[in-house]
Formats: C-alpha cells, structure tokens, sequence
C-alpha cells in the first residue's frame, strides 16, 4: 500500500495524470438598488432601481415611488403611478396629448414633492388636496368598466412616450401646479398664493366653453349672507349691499364690498363653496346670486383648456409650453 501511494504522488507531480480545476460559477448579478441622497441626514425616500434590461433604460420603470394612500404605503414604479394619476385626474376620454401634459406635470409634482420633504416616510399622497389624485388600479377598474383596458392601454402608452420629462425653469424642478377649469384665462401665482412664480402666469385658455365646470351659479338667502358675513352689516334689502368689486389680472377678484365690509375673492368663494375666484355677484330681493367661471385655483394648467388645445392640434409640448411660461421640458435625472 505503501508503495501504491508513493507512485501515484509521484505521477501527480511529474504530470502523468491529469488533474482537473472547476472554476467557481460566479453568481448571476443581482438587481441594482441605488438611493437617491438627500442633503446629510435627510435621506430620500424616493429610489432608483436598476434591473438588467435589454434596450435604453426607462425612468419610469426604474424609479420607484412610495405612496401613501388609503393610510397605507404601497412601492409602485413611477410608469404604474402615473398611469393611475392620469386616469384619476383626467376623462378617459381625453385626447393623447392632453395626457401626455397631465403626465409631464404629474411627473415634476411628484418628484418635486419627494425632494421637498412634504411626507414622512413616503414620496407622495393620493389626495388630490394635497399631491394628486391616484386610484388603485381596482378602483379604475370599476370606474371604467369594459372601457379599463382601452383607457389603461393609453395612459401607459402615454407614460412611456413622455418617459422620464419634466418642466424645469432655472434648472430647477417647477411647481407644475394643474386646475380643472379656467373660464377663459388662467391666474397669476401671486395673485391666489402672493408669492411671484415666474412660469405661473396668466395666460388666455380658450376653447373650454363646452366643460361642465365651465359656468356655475350659487345662490344665497339673505339669512344664510347675514350669518355668513358677520363683518357685513346687511340691513335694508339685498340690492344695497352690493359695494365695489376689483378684479386681477386672471379675471379673479380681487376683493369686493358686501355690506360695507371688504372681503377677498379667495374669502368669498371659500365661505360660499364658489368653484372659483372668477365670480361677479348680484342682489335679488331675496338674497344673493354668484355667476362663477371655472373651477379650481385656476394657476398653470387648465385641464379642460389642455383638452381643447389638443383637439385643436397642438403637442403636449405646445400645451405646457402654453401653461408654464418659460419653462422647458428634460429628462429627469436623478
């Protein structure tokens, strides 16, 4: 025995027999996580993901959003949010370009939202008095009936056709703010928050006569004005309280006297639930009437006025170049 293992050690170093190495098989890569950095000690919530791929990387696949909605927080990719942000904000029945501005815009929001700290512990709401409206997909589902397929096909057909732009001014992301309806012309940023926004000027908005929001009327009793306005002294009848009214540059008002007392156009339409600031009021011998244009804060886009715009001809760059005075469409990134 001894004598066997002498010589096959001895055939193993001079090369008689042959020995074979097995390379390790290195591991398949695994996907790419890599965190957006927020100034020290405020990390991003917001993330970027990188899966193998074939093709040019897209944006919206790779960026992945975390929304609260509902009271819960849910990772979604930014193409599926989007998608469900244009089919919440928007008829499924409005036209492709008018789509593709709704995303542009939904699209800076949200990451101007992220980078701005507004939430803790998520990017971005699905409350449209806060960031922007977004059902679940099975709420859309139901929404749209047999229509979902079709309308979802388009949405995402759209987000991924506007993939990954946003509207900067200034190199900086915009607050690329949106409304339902302006009546005819847009509003100054100033004018409704008092703070100058260079790209969130007063534009004409033309077209958006056929909207339903476009005109509405509320009218108030006399008893419901005296206990509303309780700085107005509203004595005598309704057609002597009517006092000046001063308008801005958007058409809104600015303020107006009701019983000697001056209220804001802002004032007003909150106290009255008005659609809008673009309002002129009147007396009836019973109380007052409010012939009220638009809907919304009426600042930047106007969703009806995109839509009009479209059927018009015009690109959704056209659109927001329209809306956003200044502002250029990039490629966000991160």
């Amino acid at each position: 025995m001894r004598d066997f293992l002498l010589l096959g050690l001895t055939l193993l170093l001079t090369g008689t027999i042959p020995v074979t190495q097995t390379k390790p098989v290195a591991a398949p890569p695994a996907a790419v996580s890599i965190q957006v950095r927020r100034p020290p000690q405020k990390p991003y919530v917001l993330r970027i993901e990188e899966p193998p791929q074939e093709g040019p990387p897209s944006a919206d696949e790779s960026l992945i959003v975390l929304l609260k909605r509902g009271g819960e927080v849910q990772s979604v990719s930014m193409r599926e949010y989007l998608t469900c942000v244009v089919l919440s904000e928007l008829y499924a029945d409005f036209s492709d370009e008018a789509f593709k501005a709704q995303i542009v815009a939904a699209r800076t929001i949200a990451l101007s939202t992220a980078q701005k700290h507004k939430h803790s512990g998520c990017d971005v709401c699905a409350d449209p008095g806060c960031c922007q409206a977004c059902q679940t997909v099975d709420t859309l589902r139901q929404k749209l009936g047999s229509g979902f397929d079709e309308a979802w096909a388009r949405a995402e057909n759209a987000v991924v056709a506007t993939d990954g732009e946003v509207l900067r001014y200034d190199g900086a992301l915009c607050e690329a703010v949106y409304f339902s309806c302006s009546g005819g012309r847009t509003e100054d940023a100033v004018a409704v928050w008092g703070g100058n926004v260079p790209y969130l000027r007063s534009v004409a908005s033309p077209g958006e006569e056929a909207a339903k929001p476009y005109a509405s009327t509320v009218r108030v009793s006399a008893e419901q004005a005296r206990n509303t306005l309780t700085a107005a002294m509203l004595d005598g009848a309704p057609p002597t309280w009517i006092g000046e009214t001063t308008r801005t540059a958007g058409g809104g008002v600015a303020s107006v006297t009701i019983g000697g007392a001056r209220y804001s156009g802002a004032q007003i339409q909150r106290l009255f639930g008005l659609a809008s600031t673009n309002f002129t009021v009147a007396a009836e011998e019973n109380g007052l009437v409010f012939s009220v244009l638009g809907s919304g804060h009426r600042v930047g886009m106007s969703q009806f006025g995109a839509e009009a715009m479209a059927r018009q001809g015009s690109t959704y760059r056209e659109i927001l170049a329209h809306y956003y005075t200044g502002a250029s469409i990039e490629r966000y990134e991160a």
